[in-house]
């Protein structure tokens, strides 16, 4: 049974052709057909970075966390415990820490409870190192920072 096909509502009555594109080598536009498929990227391999994890009853600055470039990293909160914790960064072997911002204001902290963040930073500065902050009232915080 074929079907008559149907008028295009308004507010016009036609459709604009599109096109899916990427960018070649030299930057160009190529369209998308048989021949130039859509370029895709494999899933990234498990990272290489090893993770910092500790428990702590005390104060401190616990580092360096070495990631891979281009990963976000996660953190990890967890235990029976009060105080803040802050996520900071350097880029000279924690001789300045730095805590996280965007926009001027605070990110990556500080924390005043247990967290499971996803996306805590995602480095691209070579040399770059991420510290955990802790400044404990009371209580034993467990902490992990990955990819």
């Amino acid at each position: 049974m074929d079907k008559e096909p149907r008028p295009i509502a308004a507010p016009a009555d036609y459709v604009a052709e599109s096109a899916v594109t990427f960018a070649d080598e030299q930057g160009d536009a190529v369209l998308v057909d048989r021949e130039h498929p859509l370029p895709v990227r494999n899933a990234p391999a498990a990272a290489e970075s090893t993770p910092l994890q500790g428990m702590t009853g005390a104060s401190g600055v616990f580092g360096p966390f070495i990631p891979d470039l281009g990963r976000a990293v996660e953190l990890r909160l967890s235990g029976e415990w009060t105080g803040h914790v802050t996520v900071k960064d350097s880029i000279d072997d924690g001789a300045t820490l730095l805590p996280l911002t965007v926009g001027g204001q605070p990110w990556g902290g500080p924390y005043t409870g247990n967290v499971n963040e996803e996306a805590v930073k995602t480095p691209h500065v070579a040399g770059q190192t991420l510290w955990i902050d802790a400044a404990l009232e009371s209580g034993t915080l467990n902490y992990w920072m990955g990819q």
